[in-house]
Order: structure tokens, then sequence, then C-alpha cells
């Protein structure tokens, strides 16, 4: 039993072990040079793949169930949680299924279908919340993965970090699995006036290796009204009430009578009914990786201001999230205005505060970023276009009120920044900042693994 345990763990090892390699390697250059500098991708040409791909050179791969080994991919996700059955399975989030289509579509045996980027779904997810539905991704994949005990029943040899066939062994060292994991584009999803939401089941959302034949969906939104029964592209509306979150539980049914089913979970926020008072765009004074920036700036004037005139500010930027959600933070659409959920966010927070900070007649502009996954330099120079532009009108209204600066996670770092570079150069810098920030340093070294062709976060 011990040398079950002890080849086993090597095997989950192995993965950790690459990718402290490529650390280790791109750190030795910082390391070891005078001065501090950036690595040179075209000089370091390393990435898990390569890595992954010289660890297992010496293994014959053609018997890999369906052309996929998990082992080929980072694992950001534990794909073996959503397995299909209902009663044993993990309950999933929108970006746990982002990371489970990550590592099933990068761990392609052929390298030629691998590294299928999420750059085509996203925007469909985006055209169906730009119209008021939440669309519902499912992802259900046929995948191989090396068995546990490949090591102790002489199935692989490991030498190192390198995995290699053993002669006339009695067995394959692959065995198969699935995932099937779903989830809505939003974790937070924002009921309308009369406490619902429609959902909508695109075929273009469903990704699939399975041969079988798609009959119908069947979706339990635990509100009490049992499943219901919705076709593939059907929609449906659902009603809420008071609910503050929900686990739904979904079904995919097959022609021949079988299923697969899954769960996730969704916060629940009732109808904010907020429309800015005011909205425009502002955009940086001076371009940043060869481009100008700029960001929807809204504002929502307090209590008291009865001629809507800018006096109390307190500017409040969003934080990060990845290409193709910038919905989350510049709201849905409403008429000539659209709900900034900016502002229900800083209401779900401390709803008390908000209140107070209202009742004070203090005005809140609300800045979305239009590409809040771009350079931070470049929202920067945003911030202190919004800073500028605020004051403008501010001592047009005859204030002198000091600006309240609010920066939650990437948007602390930005507003920091921006501070930091005004009063570098000498310029008044009148804002008291109030950030609260969550680095991530991983996410340089993970950017070719997440998005090859978008920015990301980790140009910071």
């Amino acid at each position: 039993m011990a040398v079950l345990i002890l080849n086993t763990t090597k095997l989950k090892f192995m993965k950790q072990l690459i990718l402290l390699s490529i650390i280790a390697i791109c750190f030795v250059k910082i390391s070891t040079a005078q001065d501090v500098e950036l690595i040179d991708s075209n000089q370091y040409n390393l990435s898990y793949k390569i890595m992954a791909d010289s660890c297992l050179k010496n293994v014959n791969l053609d018997s890999v169930p369906y052309g996929i080994l998990l082992e080929k991919a980072f694992s950001i996700e534990d794909i073996g949680g959503y397995n299909g059955n209902i009663s044993t399975c993990d309950t999933a989030l929108h970006f746990a299924w982002r990371r489970a289509y990550g590592c099933i579509r990068r761990a392609f045996v052929d390298s030629t279908q691998a590294y299928d980027s999420l750059g085509a779904l996203l925007p469909l997810m985006q055209t169906e919340l730009d119209s008021g539905r939440v669309p519902v991704s499912i992802l259900f994949y046929h995948y191989g993965k090396i068995k546990e005990n490949a090591l102790a029943d002489s199935l692989l040899d490991l030498t190192g970090i390198e995995l290699r066939d053993v002669s006339g062994r009695s067995e394959s060292p692959f065995e198969e699995a699935a995932c099937f994991i779903a989830a809505a584009a939003m974790d937070e999803v924002e009921l309308d006036a009369d406490s619902m939401a429609r959902f909508v089941f695109p075929s273009s959302l469903i990704t699939t290796n399975d041969a079988r034949s798609i009959d119908h969906i069947e979706v339990y939104f635990n509100n009490g009204e049992g499943y219901k029964t919705i076709p593939v592209n059907g929609s449906t509306d659902v009603y809420f009430g008071d609910q503050t979150d929900a686990v739904v539980k979904l079904r995919l049914h097959f022609t021949n009578n079988t299923h697969a089913d899954g769960k996730f979970s969704l916060k629940l926020r009732g109808y904010a009914g907020f429309t800015p008072d005011t909205f425009f765009t502002v955009t940086s004074f001076a371009t940043y990786g060869g481009a100008y920036h700029s960001a929807r700036v809204s504002i929502r004037y307090g209590c008291g201001n009865n001629d809507k005139k800018l006096r109390k500010p307190v500017i409040v930027t969003e934080g990060f999230n990845g290409p193709g959600y910038k919905f989350y933070e510049t709201g849905r659409k409403n008429g000539n205005g659209y709900l900034n959920d900016r502002f229900t966010g800083l209401r779900s927070i401390n709803l008390s505060l908000m209140n107070q900070i209202e009742r004070l007649g203090y005005d809140f502009v609300f800045v979305d970023f239009d590409t809040n996954y771009t350079w931070l330099q470049a929202n920067a120079y945003v911030v202190e276009a919004v800073l500028r532009k605020v004051n403008q009108m501010k001592w047009a209204n005859g204030s002198t009120h000091k600006n309240v600066l609010v920066g939650p996670s990437m948007g602390g770092v930005v507003c920091r920044y921006a501070l930091a570079h005004m009063k570098h150069w000498r310029r008044p810098t009148p804002a008291t900042p109030i950030t609260s920030t969550i680095p991530n340093c991983l996410l340089p070294t993970m950017r070719p693994y997440w998005e090859q062709t978008s920015p990301w976060a980790c140009r910071r």
C-alpha cells in the first residue's frame, strides 16, 4: 500500500513539477541579472504544452480514449468532480465551466485540435445577455486520463519527470472518463421588476463529443416549481420571488432514453431599477500601448441634489473581469440608459452604508472601462481623465469638495497608479483613495494558457 501511495503521488506531482520548472527557468534570468528586466518570450519559448509533450514523448498515445489526455493540459479545475451524476457531482459556477472547457480543449493528443479558445463562445453569450436573456452553457466531453495505479502496476515507468512505456504490460495505462458541467453565463442574475429572469439554452453553447443525439433538456430552478422541460434552443421565464440564491439542476436527455446531470449555483439580486441621471464617455489624455483608451461614466446624484449638478463626488471604478465580460460592469441596456452593476454591486456589499452615503447627498460617479483587461497603465490614464472631468464639472458648480476614489480589486491598483502618476508629474491629486486589491501573481505565468488571442489581466 505504501508503494501505491508513493507512485500515485509521483504521478499527481508530475504536472506540478512541469509548472515549477517553467517558473524556475523564468526566474533564473530575473535573479541573475543585475537589473530586473522582463523575460523575452522569443528567447525563452517555453509553455506547459512543450514541457508536457517532453514528459510524454516516450509514451505511445495512440490508444488514449477519444484522443484526449487530461495530463497534457494544465489542470486548473478538478473536472473529475463533474461526473454527470446529480447525487455526487460538484456544483459549478461560470468560471468553473470556463476552466473545465480550457482543460478539455487543450488536452487533445493531436495538437492541431488543441488550444481552442473561448473567443467564439463569448460573443454568443454577450448577444444573449444584451437581449436580456441569461444563456446556459453545457460542456459534455469524454476524455482519457492516466490510471492512478499506472506506476504501481508497471503500466508506465517514471524516470525523473519523464514517463516511459513498459514493454509487455498487462493492460493499457489509460482509462476513459467524462466531464459534464453546465453553468449560466453570469453567476449573479438580476431579476426584473416581477422577480423573474429568462434563461435560454442555445445549441451553439452545447459543446460535446458524445455520439448520442440530444432530445431535450430538463431544468429544476430550485424555486418550488419542479423540473421544466425545455427544447434545445428554447427559453423559459423563471419566477424566483424573494430568493437570493439557487442551486439549479440540469438534465440533458438523449434520444436513446439515457441522460447526464449537472448543477450550478446562482446568486439572485432583486430589481435595482437604477438608471443613471447622466452618462458620457471619457477618453484618456495620452496613449498607452499605441492607443487611447476610454470608459463609460455614469452619475447618480445624491439625495437633495434637485438641480442635478455634481458637487460631492464619490468615484467608483470597476474591477477586473476577462475579455467579453465587461457587460458585468456596464450593465444591460435599459432604454436610453443602462443598469449599472457597479451601483447594485456596491449596494449588495453593504446596503446600510450605501443608503447612508446617498442620504448624505454624495453623488456617485461610476467608471466602467471599455476594456478593463488591457494594460493597467492604460486605464490609469483613463482614471486621470475622469478626475479631470469630475473636477471641471464640480468647480463649474462652485464646489471645492474633495473627491473620494473607490477602487475594488484591479480598480484599486489602477486608481493608485493614476494618483502616483499625477503626483510624479506634479499634477494636483484632489482625491482620497479607498482601495482593496487582490493581486494574482500566477496570471502573468499562465497568460499563454488562459487565452492566447486576448490580453487578459497579466499585463500588470
